[in-house]
């Protein structure tokens, strides 16, 4: 196990992908202990075809589709009319937008990218420091797998043998507490830099605005009642709001051409290869874990610190953190899932919670070095040094940090709505 470790942060120092990092450490330790090499295959083969990760390409065709089909400019403006009035009106607006962005796409990684483009230069020219610009957008993103819907849910799920539809309205409160807690960043920024107001929008300009991205809001609406009023699963749900997404696209928007359609099916076969090829190395690491006893030795490593489930939420959170620092967040879920999930079951923890705890903690990841995704779209979108966005993003971590200590302290934050629901 120690070999297994020490080869895999080789490869990440080396830079790897995570996925190749994970299958070679994983290989090198079957071959160490003897044993047949085809193990790594089976448990690849057998954790893909798990039927409930089949969502995971309709939900990234969907955002696909979406933001093809004009949606981004189309919330911008939304978001705007909405909050732009407010003193560090860009600053809310990226916020806004980004939490609007979270109910199409579910993908920090796409949302970054589409906002960024648009409104980093348009901070900049308003007065705004490049470096907080970026880091804004890249903590706002990050709100994109929390809000459904949300492809680290739909892998939790899986792992956990939990409701998917549960796990999805879980998200909602918690991602829109952190989408707050970021504006009210903004604020006192604004405040300090004593940046100005812009004029408030009329209501005939919010109203065109509201009639002009309502189709997108909807869909997050289909998803979520759809799943929660049993009309459909989330595959079905996720294979209808790409059909949704395709048809306001191409005939209400009129902004994707058929034409366009073999690069977005490309695009989304790309983006589901790279995300099932992680499910499937991590699900051999979680095997290796597995047979090692991993899971009941850190049980009884936590167990022996307190048997209080408020220190042992502490841990996972410190645990988690770490490892969003160095895991893509779909590994790090399939690998530490069978671990922590029973400790917390046996300590009476609600495993909706729980996965919330998780992947609040996880999508942390996404803003802190050396594999925070985030960072590096924004850093190229800005053109500055990763140090320089880095250091500009510490505030949005600790902002964000808070939520999550929140979020795992007071769990009806989280159990709210699938209890209002049940």
């Amino acid at each position: 196990m120690i070999v297994m470790g020490a080869a895999f942060a080789l490869l990440l120092l080396l830079g790897a992908p995570i996925s190749l990092a994970m299958g070679m450490s994983t290989l090198l330790f079957l071959l160490q202990a003897g044993i047949t090499p085809s193990i790594l295959v089976e448990t690849a083969v057998s954790a893909s075809g798990n039927f409930i990760l089949t969502a995971i390409p309709f939900f990234v065709l969907a955002g696909h589709l979406m933001n093809e089909g004009g949606i981004t400019l189309r919330l911008i403006n939304f978001s705007q009319a909405l909050v732009g009035h407010l003193r560090g009106g860009l600053g809310h607006v990226n916020v806004v937008t980004n939490m609007v962005m979270a109910g199409v796409s579910g993908s920090a990684a796409a949302d970054c990218a589409a906002v960024g483009q648009v409104l980093i230069p348009s901070m900049k020219r308003e007065g705004y420091r490049t470096s907080f610009a970026a880091a804004l957008t890249a903590g706002a993103s990050a709100i994109g797998p929390i809000i459904p819907p949300s492809i680290p849910m739909v892998i939790y799920g899986a792992v956990a043998n939990t409701s998917i539809g549960k796990l999805l309205l879980a998200g909602l409160l918690p991602g829109v507490l952190l989408g707050l807690a970021l504006m009210a960043y903004v604020v006192f920024y604004s405040h300090r830099r004593g940046l100005p107001r812009r004029q408030r929008a009329t209501t005939r300009v919010l109203l065109r605005s509201i009639l002009d991205g309502g189709l997108a809001l909807l869909m997050p609406l289909i998803i979520i009642g759809g799943i929660i009023g049993g009309r459909f699963t989330p595959t079905e749900a996720a294979a209808i709001a790409a059909l949704y997404a395709l048809l306001v696209g191409a005939f209400v928007y009129k902004e994707i051409k058929l034409s366009r359609l073999p690069a977005i099916l490309f695009h989304t076969a790309r983006t589901t290869g790279v995300v099932m090829i992680i499910v499937a190395m991590a699900s051999s690491v979680a095997w290796v874990l597995t047979t090692q006893q991993v899971a009941p030795a850190l049980a009884r490593l936590m167990l022996s610190i307190s048997s209080d489930p408020l220190i042992f939420l502490l841990l996972v959170n410190v645990v988690l953190l770490l490892a969003g620092m160095l895991l893509e967040t779909a590994s790090a879920i399939i690998v530490f899932t069978p671990i922590l999930l029973p400790v917390a079951l046996q300590m009476g923890i609600d495993p909706v919670h729980f996965g919330i705890v998780m992947v609040l903690n996880l999508t942390i990841g996404l803003i802190t070095p050396p594999v925070g995704i985030c960072l590096y779209i924004v850093c190229s979108i800005s053109r500055l040094s990763l140090e320089e966005v880095v250091r500009a993003a510490l505030p949005f971590l600790g902002v964000s940090i808070g939520v999550l200590l929140l979020v795992t302290y007071f769990e009806d934050i989280s159990l709210f709505l699938p209890e209002l629901f049940k």
